[in-house]
């Protein structure tokens, strides 16, 4: 929902870039926004003051350079990131693999970091891009260990999708497989994302119980790496429970 403030409507502007549209019109942001031509032009100019938007053509808007020192600033404060780095390496040490740290907010999950062992990382989310909420090893952990209430909001709104990828026929059936799911401490999948993968991942918790972010391990499908899952699987719940104790005791 856009905000009725001004301080609201400037970030509602920021809102519009994605990955699939970084650049955009002057008149494409007034049409979704609504906003005049007056008040549109003094926003950007707001925030082009700023460093968060650049001009990119006649009339066009991409973000601006300040968001990338944001990132930078990210990266080296977030405890999240910092202390997870030292678990992404360890996994990425043992395993030929990539290990993923993905955070949950809003009604997002989104790659804050990532380590690989392979000649190119066994992804297509980067840090930084969204990630699916309904598919996946990641989206599994995280939704699992959400409240009762949330959860089945979320398998209500998006009942087709858990049911196409296997989760159950019912309602009831996809909810006992998030159950399963929570008392395992471990989710995994087989090329719901990315083709010819497998991942496997559990959750991290904030001080308050609440599923912050989750920790994957994504590896090429062969018979060898097969056998590798019940260690992968112990180790991905072990650096997951260390990161939870050092978030919620720093």
């Amino acid at each position: 929902m856009t905000g009725t403030n001004s301080a609201d409507k400037i970030l509602n502007v920021l809102d519009l870039f994605t990955d699939k549209c970084s650049a955009l019109t002057v008149e494409e942001m007034m049409e979704q926004l609504g906003y005049t031509r007056p008040t549109m032009y003094r926003y950007l100019r707001s925030l082009k003051d700023v460093g968060l938007v650049t001009s990119v053509g006649n009339s066009v808007y991409s973000l601006g350079p300040r968001a990338t020192e944001m990132d930078y600033l990210i990266s080296r404060s977030d405890p999240l990131v910092r202390l997870g780095l030292t678990h992404l390496k360890a996994l990425t040490d043992t395993y030929l693999c990539t290990a993923l740290l993905v955070k949950w907010y809003g009604d997002k999950l989104l790659c804050v970091a990532s380590d690989y062992s392979t000649p190119l990382p066994i992804t297509s989310y980067p840090r930084g891009k969204p990630m699916p909420i309904t598919r996946g090893a990641i989206s599994r952990s995280i939704l699992a260990n959400l409240p009762r209430k949330q959860l089945l909001i979320r398998v209500e709104s998006d009942f087709s999708e858990f049911k196409m990828i296997g989760l159950g026929d019912t309602k009831e059936d996809i909810l006992k497989s998030f159950r399963e799911i929570k008392h395992k401490k471990i989710a995994t999948a087989r090329e719901e994302i990315t083709r010819g993968s497998m991942g496997t991942a559990h959750v991290v918790f904030d001080s308050n119980n609440f599923p912050l972010a989750s920790i994957c391990v994504t590896i090429a499908i062969n018979p060898f790496s097969e056998s590798l899952l019940p260690n992968i699987i112990n180790d991905v719940r072990e650096k997951c429970d260390k990161l939870t104790h050092e978030l919620t005791n720093s």
